[in-house]
């Protein structure tokens, strides 16, 4: 399972993924960005030797696309496009062919703000400068390294699918850090490669083959 950054929730014997929302935000980034970027996992922290093997069996890296106002994310047998014009997301599962559709705000749980901290110091990701802001929810906390040249896209601002619901996203997150309850552990995904190319639209269509079913939150 990927935690706190894509939940997953079953239905129908599938484990379908919901993406955790954001608010907009005004940026002072510059450089729109439109491609693809690859995380990979990794853990820190007091017994992270006895975990490793598990991460690894898991694979729970993740590749992220960006085109306009549409994003996606592909991770072993799920995919989630998440469209901002339609205030959308729809999750896919290409094995049983089906998706679900899903508003991308969700009323009152978007009101719940949590504390956002812009940390001082700065680290280096591949040789894009990143700032640093750390996400305080009631039982979560969470760090993002957003890089200062590249942007996402306006739209993305609004509900950005890999950082904690309330924070503020101006440049794209190149670093995601997570505190694990009850462990002395930070589960992190971490850009190791950055493409940037020219995406096709059908990247981030809906397959005509593919059946809608129900999803109730």
């Amino acid at each position: 399972m990927l935690p706190r950054i894509l939940l997953l929730r079953r239905s129908r014997g599938a484990l379908w993924l919901l993406s955790v929302l954001v608010s907009l935000s005004c940026s002072p980034f510059s450089g729109s960005f439109e491609g693809k970027v690859y995380y990979k996992p990794s853990i820190e922290g007091e017994g992270k030797e006895q975990i490793e093997p598990l991460l690894k069996m898991q694979d729970l890296s993740f590749s992220l696309y960006h085109k306009g106002d549409k994003v996606r994310i592909d991770r072993l047998r799920e995919s989630m496009i998440v469209d901002y014009a339609k205030d959308s997301f729809y999750v896919l599962q290409p094995e049983l062919k089906e998706y679900v559709a899903l508003p991308l705000h969700r009323g009152k749980e978007d009101t719940l703000l949590p504390v956002v901290q812009a940390l001082t110091e700065k680290r280096t990701i591949l040789g894009h400068t990143c700032m640093g802001k750390r996400v305080e929810m009631p039982q979560d906390t969470q760090i993002f390294w957003e890089a200062t040249d590249i942007t996402v896209p306006a739209a993305a601002r609004k509900a950005y699918p890999i950082v904690f619901r309330g924070a503020e996203v101006q440049g794209l997150p190149l670093r995601i850090e997570y505190t694990l309850p009850t462990l002395p552990l930070r589960l992190i995904y971490e850009a190791t490669e950055i493409e940037e190319e020219n995406l096709q639209d059908t990247l981030f269509q809906i397959p005509p083959s593919y059946k809608r079913i129900s999803q109730n939150l």
